[in-house]
C-alpha cells in the first residue's frame, strides 16, 4: 500500500535570495517487520535533491531536502508541484 501526501515546505531560494514555498508530494509504503528485542525503531532522515523553479525570475535551481522516514515506512518518490508555489 502506498500513500500520497502533499506538504508543504520553504525553501531560501539561491537566485533572487528570497523565501519562497512549494508543495511535495511524498509517496510512502508501508513495510512490515518482524518485531523482536534491539530493533531500532526511532526515525530516520533520508536526503533527497529535487528541483525548483523561482517564481519571481522563473529559472530552475536544486535544493536538497532533509525528510523523515518514520519506523514501518519507505519513501518511494518525492515530488515538486511546482504549479502550486507561490512568493512568500
Amino acid at each position: 500500500m502506498i500513500d500520497d501526501k502533499s506538504q508543504g515546505i520553504e525553501i531560501n531560494c539561491p537566485i533572487c535570495k528570497e523565501k519562497h514555498q512549494y508543495s511535495l508530494k511524498v509517496s510512502k509504503s508501508h513495510v512490515i517487520h518482524n518485531m523482536f528485542n534491539g530493533m531500532d525503531t526511532s526515525t530516520k532522515y533520508i536526503r533527497v535533491r529535487r528541483v525548483f523553479i523561482c517564481p519571481k525570475e522563473k529559472k530552475e535551481f536544486q535544493a536538497t531536502l532533509k525528510l523523515p522516514q518514520h519506523f514501518g515506512e519507505m519513501i518511494e518518490d518525492v515530488k515538486v508541484n511546482n504549479d502550486q508555489q507561490r512568493e512568500h
